[in-house]
């Protein structure tokens, strides 16, 4: 839990993704428009939030797992 949460306060690009994804699923380009990052760079830290379970990826849509909400 404590790697979790140093992983959250340590990137401010991570932490407004679980923001953007709490209320709904998103396409990649959503959730790129939403944030002003460009898919290219959102994908590391979509990755990085998979890895640790917190997002996943289904159905061409990103959303946050049970551990993320």
């Amino acid at each position: 839990m404590q790697r979790l949460l140093k992983m959250l306060v340590s990137s401010k690009k991570r932490y407004k993704i679980i923001l953007n994804l709490s209320d709904v699923p998103k396409p990649l380009t959503k959730l790129s428009k939403a944030l002003g990052i460009k898919p290219s760079n959102l994908l590391p830290h979509l990755r990085a939030l998979e890895f640790e379970g917190l997002v996943k990826s289904e159905n061409g849509k990103y959303k946050l797992t049970e551990s993320g909400s």
